[in-house]
């Protein structure tokens, strides 16, 4: 298990920049999860940038404080729900407007 300051610095490293190499999107809870666990393992194989290996999955204790983190930063308007006028609701989010201020802030 790793701390929660730990993996607070990977998800806004994967929030403000996520790992091209994922194959999926970084703006949904479940992918958040999937792009902290590939920070953690170090990046993406050569078997996954071709599609032919799943991403990595946290363990359950990494899962739910990534999910504390989520809600923190929710609170503290760096992230908010919804993705776009289709996708406005959870499991989708985006940066907030004031992401970048509010996460120096850290209110």
């Amino acid at each position: 298990m790793n701390t929660k300051s730990t993996l607070r610095e990977i998800v806004l490293k994967v929030i403000f920049s996520p790992n091209p190499n994922h194959p999926y999107d970084v703006h949904q809870i479940t992918h958040l999860y999937s792009h902290v666990a590939l920070e953690l393992r170090g990046g993406a194989s050569e078997k996954m940038k071709l599609g032919l290996e799943s991403p990595p999955e946290l363990d359950d204790d990494d899962k739910m404080l990534v999910n504390e983190i989520f809600w923190d930063l929710f609170i503290e308007k760096v992230i908010t729900l919804g993705r776009d006028a289709l996708n406005e609701r959870a499991p989708f989010y985006r940066l907030h407007a004031d992401a970048e201020v509010n996460a120096k802030r850290g209110i």
